[in-house]
């Protein structure tokens, strides 16, 4: 009898136990933080690269900076043998001088002694009519001869053509005449010529057209350079940019002016904030990727340009939201949807999803706190029959 016994309760305990539901790991939605982020590599972009070169062929006498120098606006870098282009400047200004001599000699000599000259040809010119007029009158009464006559007319010819000519003269020598014109355009051409020869003589000389960091340096005493050559490579001083490349998928969620953290291969522990600044205006069509630039409002000592980054973008972000396990969801990208435990069955419920972090996503329909959700919904099926497990049930949990 106690066997007939022993063996019906051992059948009733596995009808039991093959009917009990099955325990399903579960977790429920909690209110937190959450943020969605963009993460990409990239470099640090320096402010200006500029590249300084020779604009004339010389050879250096002198080099006065060093790769890695930090240099200011209009420090001499490089002086290149300006000799001949010397020469020409000397030759210029002699010529300008020379000019200028003339102009003076013009107004202190060649212009007050054209109008003495004037003044003595008017003097003459006017003794010879009147006295050919006398001539003339003497003539006709007899009394002195013709050829007398024609010799008083002559030398009031004579006198009248030198006062034309010393008229000419005057007025070569005044204000606006040929002699003053010319002598103005020949102080013109010869100031030209000054500026001209003084830009061949700064052009030997190799100056910092902004403040910034030498990067590298081309160029040694002696060498020969050729019009063009490069001589430094100079990283201007300037606002500090980062440069990364996102997939183009995530042009929708970038926007100007959302934060960022970034950190160097060089410094991996040590973060600096930045901010998004430009989004370019079209996408690389072989890589299929969009480049962004931010800035960095404090970058720390040891940044240094061309430095490979790694660039976390903050694209959304809530203080407190509904969230769950990313895995926790099913169909994300057509109709997201979550498998919940009701009334004693996994059941499909709808959701309609939020902020997407990289662990968790936020569920604004759909879901409330107190619901039971499946953690691993690849793992059962619809419709089946389920008791809650939580994590903390775990053995050893």
């Amino acid at each position: 009898m106690f066997a007939a016994v022993a063996v019906a309760a051992s059948f009733s305990a596995i009808g039991y136990f093959s009917v009990r539901p099955s325990a399903v790991l579960v977790v429920r939605p909690i209110n937190s933080e959450i943020r969605q982020t963009v993460v990409a590599s990239g470099t640090v972009m320096p402010p200006a690269e500029l590249r300084l070169g020779s604009l004339v062929a010389s050879s250096v006498t002198s080099v006065y900076a060093r790769e890695g120098e930090t240099v200011t606006a209009g420090q001499l870098l490089v002086q290149l043998d300006d000799a001949t282009a010397q020469a020409q400047l000397d030759q210029a200004e002699a010529s300008l001088s020379s000019a200028k001599a003339g102009r003076a000699e013009l107004l202190r000599l060649s212009a007050p002694a054209a109008e003495a000259e004037l003044r003595e040809a008017d003097s003459r010119a006017a003794q010879t009519t009147q006295q050919l007029k006398r001539e003339q009158s003497l003539f006709e009464s007899g009394i002195t001869t013709k050829s007398a006559l024609e010799d008083v007319q002559m030398a009031a010819q004579v006198a009248s053509a030198q006062r034309q000519a010393a008229m000419l003269q005057f007025k070569a020598a005044s204000q606006g005449g040929s002699r003053t014109l010319s002598n103005q355009a020949a102080i013109a051409l010869a100031t030209a010529q000054v500026a001209a020869a003084a830009i061949q003589v700064a052009h030997h000389q190799i100056k910092a057209p902004a403040d910034g960091v030498l990067l590298s340096r081309l160029v040694e005493p002696g060498d020969a350079v050729a019009q063009g050559s490069p001589l430094f490579v100079l990283s201007t001083t300037g606002e500090t940019r980062l440069r990364i490349e996102p997939d183009e998928r995530n042009l929708a969620l970038l926007k100007k002016g959302q934060p960022a953290t970034a950190s160097t291969e060089a410094f991996p522990d040590q973060t600096f904030a930045a901010q998004l600044s430009y989004i370019a205006p079209a996408v690389d069509p072989e890589r299929g990727t969009i480049e962004v630039r931010l800035l960095v409002p404090q970058p720390p000592d040891y940044l240094r340009a061309h430095m490979t980054v790694s660039v976390e973008v903050i694209v959304a972000q809530k203080e407190s939201a509904l969230i769950v396990p990313r895995g926790a969801l099913v169909d994300t990208l057509e109709s997201p949807s979550a498998l919940v435990i009701q009334n004693g069955r996994i059941v499909r419920r709808p959701v309609r999803l939020g902020v997407e972090g990289d662990l968790s996503v936020e569920i604004t329909q759909g879901l409330s706190a107190s619901d039971v959700l499946v953690l691993e919904p690849r793992a059962v099926t619809v419709g089946q029959k389920a008791r809650a497990r939580f994590e903390a049930d775990r053995p050893g949990g």
